[in-house]
């Protein structure tokens, strides 16, 4: 957990662990990003912990009220499609509105955090890794955004892109550049 004025600077609130309600989804990282006022930040963040704690029915329920009183806000968008992820497993419905909420307020990193879990949820991790990457792009120093695509690692390009990246060639020309980086960064 980061420290609270981290939290004020950003506006957004880092949350982990918790059920994903999807049977071997990886859940690296959770974001719920929350500038409304103060009420819906608890009311957000609390349905959604309720939801990660298993309760499902109860979390989605609150997460509905304020996506009905204010579902125009990029923020409850986003929190409310996370909780349909995470509760019913509705990955198209999820997906839909968390892309809707990130492209009307392109500037903030918690939408694109969100969408992000939304596709490690779902089983995507290339569309996760390319969520992140446009958040970078729009907010390029955002610690959030920034740990979490160290936490999914990087691909390093493929030697010969006429073949498949699973390919004898290919896996053992990466092997070599990888083990000549290492050497190369070993030398004084």
């Amino acid at each position: 957990m980061r420290p609270e004025n981290e939290e004020a600077r950003t506006g957004t609130v880092q949350q982990t662990g918790g059920a994903s309600g999807s049977a071997g989804a990886a859940e690296p990282f959770g974001s719920v990003s929350q500038e409304g006022p103060p009420d819906a930040k608890r009311s957000w963040r609390h349905a959604l912990s309720l939801i990660e704690s298993g309760a499902h029915e109860e979390g989605l329920a609150e997460l509905e009220q304020a996506f009905e009183v204010d579902g125009l806000d990029p923020e409850c968008q986003s929190a409310y499609a996370l909780g349909l992820a995470l509760a019913h497993g509705r990955f198209p419905e999820a997906v839909v509105l968390a892309q809707q909420a990130a492209r009307s307020d392109h500037r903030n990193p918690g939408l694109y955090l969100n969408l992000a879990r939304i596709h490690l949820i779902a089983g995507s991790r290339a569309d996760a890794v390319q969520c992140l990457t446009r958040g970078l792009r729009a907010v390029p120093e955002h610690a959030g955004l920034l740990e979490a695509r160290a936490e999914l690692g990087f691909r390093h390009r493929i030697w010969l892109r006429f073949l498949p990246r699973g390919h004898w060639l290919n896996r053992g020309l990466g092997l070599l550049s990888a083990r000549l980086r290492l050497r190369i960064s070993d030398a004084p």
